[in-house]
């Protein structure tokens, strides 16, 4: 079966614009959506303040927001920010998402960067010496999602056009 969550994580790997096909034939509702965006924002920022507690203890200084409601406020803010233009600036091109297709899509990317995240932070521990290597390539495989599910929600059929 298509639709379940095991082949949606797998997929979105290396499939992204198939998976953001599949996401948005779903046609979730707003409900499902913001659940899954506070959600997923939630255990991000959880994530990032455990790992960074455990992995820099006696450093207080090491996130750019020491308190997590701002960080999770502000991943919130900058997440919707991306939404609605995307969502704007795809339509002005003759795109054909809306902003539900836009959230929906940038929720699950929200789930997938937990899983890069937790990626990062094994690369991390197991092999120090290839953190920022890493983190390169987590950012441009990252990328490389977003720009497909924005070139599946907007139809382009065109991944320079989405990107």
């Amino acid at each position: 079966m298509k639709n379940n969550f095991n082949y949606l994580i797998k997929n979105s790997f290396s499939r992204p614009k198939e998976v953001g096909e599949q996401i948005i034939s779903l046609n979730l509702s707003y409900e499902i959506i913001w659940s899954v965006f506070i959600a997923s924002i939630c255990a991000h920022t959880a994530l990032i303040f455990a790992a960074n507690a455990f992995l820099f203890p006696y450093d207080e200084n090491v996130l750019l927001f020491n308190a997590p409601w701002l960080f999770a406020f502000f991943m919130a803010s900058v997440t919707l920010a991306g939404c609605i233009t995307v969502t704007w600036v795809g339509q002005w091109f003759a795109g054909k998402a809306n902003f539900k297709i836009m959230l929906a899509l940038m929720s699950w990317l929200q789930v997938i960067q937990i899983f890069l995240q937790v990626l990062s932070y094994l690369i991390a521990i197991l092999l120090s010496s290839l953190v920022g290597l890493s983190h390169l390539f987590i950012l441009i495989w990252s990328f490389w999602i977003f720009v497909c599910f924005v070139d599946a929600a907007h139809q382009f059929d065109n991944i320079l056009k989405s990107s």
